[in-house]
């Protein structure tokens, strides 16, 4: 699948209505808009709500822990000391962290759903990512639930900035009878 794009158009993301609808391309800066974003492009597919849920945990994880450059250690701090939502607030507020936008391309093809999630931060170390899950809260299991639960393949790009995930659609993955 492939996906022509336009140059950067702000915050919140372009009008795609003049494109094929076999691409839309949006922009996510604040939670809020990740939840907006993963809403919408979910709707286009035939699993709606399960596809939601994997966009929404990547879409947080690029802005959080990519653009906010919010480890998951500070997270689960923030999180037990009741700042979190504070802590996101203030960088957002902050330079370099409150210009920067996560970009999620979503290709729609005839088999399936493909999407490209990127983020300005430094990336992370996915191929050792289990072993930083804590053992004693639910932070941290975003990824793996987007795994195992919302896509057909999750993988990323070698710095960690870009998830790429497919999920076929329903009469392609089902095994005929």
């Amino acid at each position: 699948m492939n996906c022509q794009t336009k140059p950067d158009p702000g915050p919140i993301g372009p009008d795609t209505s003049d494109r094929s609808p076999s691409c839309i391309e949006r922009y996510a800066r604040t939670l809020a808009d990740a939840r907006r974003v993963a809403d919408e492009m979910a709707a286009a597919t035939d699993d709606p709500i399960t596809v939601s849920i994997g966009l929404t945990e990547l879409i947080l994880n690029g802005i959080e822990h990519g653009n906010l450059e919010i480890g998951s250690t500070l997270k689960a701090q923030l999180l037990e000391e009741e700042r979190w939502d504070l802590e996101i607030a203030e960088r957002l507020t902050r330079s370099p962290w409150g210009e920067r936008q996560v970009k999620i391309l979503m290709m729609i093809g005839d088999d399936g759903y493909e999407w490209i999630i990127s983020d300005e931060g430094a990336g992370f170390d996915w191929r050792n990512r289990d072993k930083d899950i804590p053992t004693a809260t639910l932070n941290g299991r975003g990824l793996l639930l987007a795994e195992q639960m919302s896509f057909d393949s999750l993988s990323y790009n070698e710095a960690g900035n870009v998830a790429m995930a497919r999920k076929f659609k329903r009469s392609q993955a089902e095994p005929d009878a």
